[in-house]
C-alpha cells in the first residue's frame, strides 16, 4: 500500500512546477522505531542469517556459550522482548540495526518508485539531529539531499551546543551543504513548558544552522492552526496574522543579507554516536551518550567558529590520522576502542 500511495502521489503531482523536491515520510523512528510482531521476527531471524551465514556464526558472534544460550536453528530466534533477567546484549544489538534497517529499506523502496517516475526531482526524509535509534548514514546514503529538524529550546541555556553538534552530523553525513526543514518560529507546543522566543532568537537560530552549513531554512509551519493538537505551536503567520512578531521576523529573515553560504571545511573529527550509544545502552552502561560527552566542549560563544565533522563508524578513521600528524590529539571515549562489531570485548588491545 505505501509504495502504491508513492506512485500514484508521483504521478499526478510530480511534473507540477512547484514541486521541487520530494520529502518521503516525517522523522522515521520518532513516534515508533521498533517493532516485536510475529511479522518483525520473522524478518529479524531472515536479517541474521543474511548477516552470519550459520547458526554456528551467530552463535560465535553472541557468545550464546554464556549462560547457555546457544542455537541450533535460526527459527528459534525472537526478538529481545521483556525477561526476567538481562537480555544477551548482541542480541539486543543486532536488534537495534535490523530495526534502523528495516526503516531505512522502506525508505529505499520509496525512492526507487520517486526516482522512476520523477527521475529529475531530488529526494530527501528530516532526520532530528543526534538521533541514536536509526543508523542515519545508511539512509544518507540513499537520499540525494540531507535535511533535518530543529527546535532548540529558548529556555535551555545548553539548547545551542546541543543544536551545533546536530547541525555538525548534518553536514557530515554527505560532506556537503544541509536543509533546515522543520524549525519552530516561535514557542513549539509539545514540552512541558512552551516558551516564546525572545526577540532577535528566530534570527540567531537560522544564522546558526545557515554557519553549519545549512543552506536553506524552513519553518514549521507557514499558518498557525485554529484546532487541532497543535493549534498553539507557532508558524510563520500567527493566529493575529500579519500583525504577528513571526510574521514580521519571518519577512526580516528572508530579506536579510546575513543568509550567504559559504563552505566551511570541519577541521576537527568526531567519532560516531549511533552504535557507540548502541554498544553501551545495550551492554547496560551509564546512558550517557556520546553527544552528551561532546557538548560539554561545545561553549556557547565557539559555536559559529568551531566547525566539527563527525566520522562513520571506521569510515573516517584516516582523517583522525591524519590531525594526530599534523599534532593533533586523538582520544577515546566509553568503550568504542575496547569493543568489537558484536560487543565482544577485546582483550588484547593496546588503546589507551
Amino acid at each position: 500500500h505505501v509504495l502504491r500511495f508513492c506512485r500514484v502521489m508521483a504521478e499526478r503531482y510530480g511534473d507540477h512546477p512547484a514541486v521541487r523536491l520530494w520529502h518521503v515520510s516525517n522523522e522515521y523512528g520518532d513516534e515508533l522505531s521498533r517493532c516485536w510482531c510475529a511479522e518483525s521476527a520473522r524478518d529479524f531471524r531472515e536479517w541474521l542469517q543474511r548477516r552470519y551465514g550459520t547458526i554456528e556464526g551467530l552463535n560465535q558472534a553472541w557468545g550464546t556459550s554464556f549462560w547457555s544460550q546457544w542455537y541450533t536453528g535460526f527459527d528459534q530466534i525472537e526478538p529481545p522482548r521483556a525477561t526476567t533477567g538481562p537480555v544477551n546484549p548482541a542480541q539486543r544489538l543486532d536488534f537495534e540495526r535490523f530495526s534502523s534497517d528495516a526503516l531505512r529499506d522502506l525508505f529505499a523502496a520509496e525512492i526507487e518508485v520517486l526516482r522512476e517516475v520523477t527521475p529529475e526531482l531530488p529526494v530527501t526524509t528530516n532526520f532530528m539531529g543526534v538521533f541514536d535509534k536509526l543508523d542515519y548514514w545508511d539512509f544518507a546514503a540513499v537520499e540525494d539531499i540531507v535535511s533535518n529538524d530543529a527546535y532548540p529550546d529558548p529556555a535551555d541555556p545548553d539548547s545551542a551546543a546541543h543544536a551545533a553538534l546536530g547541525y555538525s552530523l548534518m553536514r557530515s553525513l554527505k560532506k556537503q551543504p544541509w536543509m533546515l526543514l522543520e524549525a519552530a518560529p516561535s514557542a513549539v507546543s509539545w514540552r512541558e513548558v512552551n516558551q516564546p522566543k525572545p526577540a532577535g532568537r528566530m534570527r540567531l537560530d537560522a544564522l546558526q544552522a545557515v554557519a553549519h552549513g545549512a543552506d536553506s531554512v524552513m519553518f514549521f509551519q507557514w499558518r498557525q492552526a485554529q484546532r487541532g493538537a497543535e493549534k498553539f505551536h507557532s508558524a510563520m503567520l500567527g493566529h493575529r496574522g500579519e500583525a504577528s512578531r513571526s510574521y514580521a521576523d519571518t519577512v526580516a529573515l528572508g530579506e536579510s543579507s546575513e543568509l550567504r553560504i559559504a563552505p566551511l571545511p570541519a577541521f576537527t573529527s568526531l567519532g560516531p554516536h549511533h552504535e557507540g550509544a548502541g554498544v553501551a545502552r545495550e551492554d547496560h552502561q551509564h546512558p550517557l551518550a556520546t553527544h552528551q560527552l561532546l557538548e560539554g566542549d561545545l561553549l556557547p560563544g565557539d559555536i559559529l567558529h568551531v566547525m566539527v565533522g563527525l566520522g562513520q563508524c571506521g569510515a573516517d578513521l584516516q582523517i583522525g590520522q591524519r590531525v594526530v600528524r599534523k599534532g593533533g590529539q586523538q582520544g577515546h571515549c566509553g568503550h568504542g576502542s575496547e569493543l568489537d562489531d558484536h560487543g565482544r570485548w577485546l582483550m588484547d588491545t593496546n588503546v589507551t
